[in-house]
């Protein structure tokens, strides 16, 4: 157990799911319950003196009547200590960074621990050269009022040819290629979209009770293709607002590129394409272009090979249902970002004044006296798992 990262191995099984379900990136299953049971968690309690895992697996596991198959439970038995149950769900950070050299990179942030209507995003950098990894350096993940508004494909189909081929045949289907994840895609052809030795690493991450920020630097995901380029994703104004940015300068006018965003809700763009409603289940999220290039317009289309991406015919008669896209074609030097608001019930949509500015001038938001790169809501492993 002296290993580095076991200690905090359940700070990622924890930290990567939100009320609604997991953040799937990669062959992960989307439909996992956001709960998930996890029997490791009443023996990490006691072997690593941290009751909140405890806490976790009684309050968001055991109540909901998430056990998993007899042996787990017979594992949450054999460990469950009543008194490390009772405990206050401050003991959480909201948010958490992971980084390691090559494989795992990843930021997550909520609104709160106790609402079912959590607000939860969740952004992947890392490595895609790795088994069960895809071409999806960036993506992200939304979620509100326990839904999920900005989704991930999740898991390929293991049987299809060449699935495990990460040299080459793995990025010919849809799944695993960058236009099949919550990315931009530039200038695209039959390669996979991204290069598929980068890594990409969480820059910078910063929190404090009001906001928290994480920037991804994926300039060498898209090395053919650009100098520099930056995501920033904020969960801002008291965590009740989403902002995805992308700072790009490329090393020319981009012949053909797109932001690509799927989702599963119903879908209603203005008639001037700068903003676009979601619907789920009565519940609505509003989105808005608040900065881009000239003629920068939200479009629907269906999540599909691009016209010079490879198609095998296994895929064809699968249904990847519909994406919002942003056209980029013919920029260079480019901001891009869009707001998100989820709105409770009755909510009008209302002008939202958004405080915007280059990446490498996001700061944090001091109103709440509490300025530091790293508070009690959120921990950086350097090293972690």
């Amino acid at each position: 157990m002296s290993y580095p990262g076991v200690s905090t191995t359940i700070d990622y099984y924890i930290s990567l799911r939100s009320t609604w379900g997991a953040f799937n990136y990669g062959d992960a299953d989307p439909s996992t319950p956001g709960w998930a049971e996890f029997s490791f968690s009443y023996w990490a309690a006691e072997k690593f003196n941290k009751p909140e895992y405890a806490w976790y697996e009684y309050n968001k596991c055991d109540l909901n009547g998430i056990y998993g198959p007899i042996w787990r439970l017979t594992h949450k038995l054999a460990y469950y200590d009543p008194k490390e149950v009772p405990l206050i769900e401050a003991s959480f950070p909201l948010d958490k960074a992971f980084q390691s050299e090559y494989a795992t990179n990843v930021a997550t942030m909520r609104s709160s621990w106790a609402s079912e209507n959590e607000v939860y995003v969740g952004i992947q950098g890392g490595g895609p050269g790795i088994t069960h990894m895809f071409q999806s350096l960036g993506t992200f993940v939304i979620d509100a009022n326990n839904e999920r508004w900005a989704t991930m494909r999740g898991r390929g189909v293991y049987a299809w040819p060449g699935y495990f081929d990460i040299e080459q045949q793995k990025w010919t289907y849809y799944t695993a290629r960058t236009e099949g994840q919550n990315c931009i895609v530039i200038n695209p052809d039959k390669s996979a979209g991204q290069n598929i030795n980068a890594v990409a690493a969480v820059k910078d991450f910063v929190s404090n009770p009001n906001e928290v920020y994480a920037t991804v630097d994926l300039t060498e995901a898209y090395n053919k293709d650009v100098e520099s380029y930056t995501r920033g994703i904020k969960l801002f104004d008291n965590r009740e607002k989403i902002l995805v940015q992308d700072d790009i300068k490329a090393k020319d006018v981009i012949k053909e590129g797109y932001w690509f965003m799927h989702t599963d809700a119903e879908i209603l763009v203005s008639d001037d394409g700068k903003s676009a409603m979601l619907f789920k289940n009565g519940k609505r999220m509003y989105m808005e272009i608040v900065s881009g290039h000239d003629g920068a317009k939200l479009t629907v289309v269906d999540a599909k090979p691009l016209s010079q991406s490879p198609n095998p015919e296994i895929q064809w008669d699968v249904d990847y249902g519909r994406k919002l896209s942003i056209d980029i074609s013919g920029t260079k030097d480019l901001t891009l970002a869009v707001l998100f608001v989820p709105l409770k019930d009755g909510e009008a949509v209302s002008e939202y004044d958004i405080d915007l500015s280059s990446i490498e001038q996001w700061s944090p938001d001091t109103s709440s006296g509490i300025s530091s790169e790293l508070t009690g809501a959120v921990a950086l492993y350097a090293n972690s798992p």
